[in-house]
């Protein structure tokens, strides 16, 4: 049953995001600008004029992926209150 469990956690955990990226990510690049961002220091994105741009862009990426660690975590979570944790 435990299986079945993170299974069906996983599941939860890739769905939200994929259902919500249009939401996120409107425009055709938007996400790999978030990606851009995430991984660019801050100050160099103050040096290019962009900072709140990368400050909007890494809390967008931020909360696309905690919504579906958020779902995993809930299903999860769900799952074992009503199933318990008995292997």
């Amino acid at each position: 049953m435990n299986t079945v469990i993170w299974i069906i956690s996983g599941i939860a955990g890739v769905s939200v995001p994929a259902l919500t990226f249009r939401m996120f990510f409107r425009e055709e690049g938007d996400f790999g600008d978030a990606v851009g961002h995430v991984f660019t220091p801050d100050i160099f994105s103050a040096l290019n004029g962009e900072y709140w741009e990368d400050r909007w862009n890494t809390f967008k990426m931020f909360l696309w992926l905690a919504l579906g660690a958020g779902a995993f975590f809930a299903a999860r979570t769900g799952l074992l209150k009503l199933f318990g944790p008995e292997g």
